[in-house]
């Protein structure tokens, strides 16, 4: 009989403690339940789903009322043995438990004063300052891109996800393809200067084959953005030509290089945890208060976005990609007005007007160099459209383009694809 009182507390003992080790388990887990929402457990071919609410607070309640019945069936010296018994499981529950219970009233308060902050990722400056989009997406590759479907700007996103016509993806026969990359000088304009080039290729084909240009621009990019997106969705095109427009976004500040966000953004731990945290008030409330804090600092501490070591490098190595492609790079030096938009400084994208200019005739000539290095042809719009009687082909902020400078852009453009026919040196077997 002893024997079995002995097994029997022996057990009980046993379950105690196992009871104890699965709420130490269920208390850390509950925050990450509150931070994502549901836990998924797949246990073989079971599938279950946990969440903070109070049909799933049932099991843990049960939980202890058994430990508690258990527990008092034990003598005082087993139940000195049991995991909540010893110190320091207590205190480290009770500290993790204080924690995650300040954090829920703290939620809870910002809940009920209806506090909220969207985290837009992606903030596009016109004329009036920034503004979000959404027909502008977070994406891991690019850091954002347009999501296809969505109108910008009372504009579609084609099937591409660019600002253009319905483009098919793969190319047709006997048809030379013609790819305009860049920023926002190249993605603005209905029609862009992509469109009216596409009309003028469509209307006068040079020689005897079909031609299609398009539209592969999205608002924001600098030459390291544009270089991934060819390598994304670019090469798959088969362009014969790829026209690059880049060098305003490139010289902008920033808090770290677009080479180092790219590789931040690729972290894919790092996105599923950012998107968690700004799921929650108190997140968004740390998002607003960094946001306020980064605006506040000085911007003597930023640097550029692509500095200009890299930004040659980069330039380099495009043209040599979009060459192993089979297709013709041709760089377009971006062309500026007499002075620029006072609108940069205040949106701390450059610190001075003048230093914003004298970035971007520095940048400006590093394009003019890789062309000339690389034997890359090189439409100099920078210098075409210099003076006085260009300032018609500029908007008020003094870089992107009017009407009329859309239409002179793709007359260049058309020019040198109608030399280029003719030209043995860029002339392009059709297929």
């Amino acid at each position: 009989m002893n024997g079995n009182t002995h097994s029997g507390r022996a057990n009980l003992e046993r379950l105690a403690g196992l009871l104890d080790w699965i709420l130490v388990v269920l208390l850390v887990l509950a925050p990450v339940v509150w931070l994502c929402g549901s836990l998924r457990l797949m246990p073989g071919p079971f599938r279950i789903a946990v969440g903070l609410n109070l049909k799933n607070l049932i099991l843990p309640a049960i939980l202890v009322i058994v430990r508690l019945v258990v527990a008092a069936r034990l003598d005082r010296d087993c139940r000195a043995h049991l995991p909540f018994a010893r110190l320091w499981v207590r205190r480290v529950v009770l500290a993790w438990m204080v924690g995650f219970g300040f954090v829920l009233a703290f939620e809870g308060v910002l809940a009920l004063a209806r506090f909220e902050f969207q985290i837009q990722p992606i903030l596009i400056y016109g004329k009036d300052g920034g503004h979000p989009e959404e027909a502008l997406v977070s994406d891991t590759r690019l850091l954002w891109r347009f999501h296809p479907g969505r109108t910008f700007r009372g504009r579609p996103v084609n099937n591409l996800g660019f600002l253009d016509r319905p483009v098919a993806p793969l190319k047709r026969p006997g048809v030379r393809r013609v790819i305009c990359m860049g920023d926002s000088c190249t993605a603005m304009g209905w029609p862009t200067y992509t469109g009216v080039l596409h009309a003028m290729l469509t209307n006068a084909p040079p020689g005897v084959v079909q031609w299609e240009a398009i539209n592969m621009a999205v608002h924001g990019y600098c030459l390291v953005q544009g270089q991934k997106l060819f390598h994304v969705q670019g090469r798959a095109l088969q362009p014969d030509f790829v026209f690059l427009y880049y060098g305003w976004n490139d010289h902008w500040l920033s808090q770290m290089p677009v080479r180092r966000q790219l590789s931040l953004a690729a972290s894919s731990w790092r996105i599923a945890l950012y998107d968690l945290v700004r799921s929650k008030r108190i997140g968004q409330l740390a998002a607003k208060i960094g946001s306020e804090l980064s605006a506040r600092r000085k911007v003597g501490t930023l640097g550029l976005r692509v500095p200009p070591d890299e930004y040659r490098r980069v330039a380099v190595d495009f043209v040599a990609d979009i060459r192993a492609a089979g297709a013709v790079p041709v760089l377009i030096a971006a062309p500026r007005a007499a002075t620029v938009t006072p609108l940069l400084v205040k949106t701390g994208q450059a610190r001075s007007v003048a230093e914003a200019i004298i970035l971007h005739d520095s940048y400006l000539a590093i394009t003019r160099d890789v062309a000339r290095t690389t034997g890359t042809p090189l439409i100099d719009l920078a210098a075409k459209f210099a003076g006085p009687d260009a300032a018609s082909f500029f908007q008020r902020d003094g870089m992107h383009l009017t009407g009329e400078g859309f239409a002179r852009v793709a007359a260049e453009l058309y020019s040198f694809l109608a030399i280029s026919s003719t030209n043995p040196v860029l002339r392009i077997t059709s297929p």
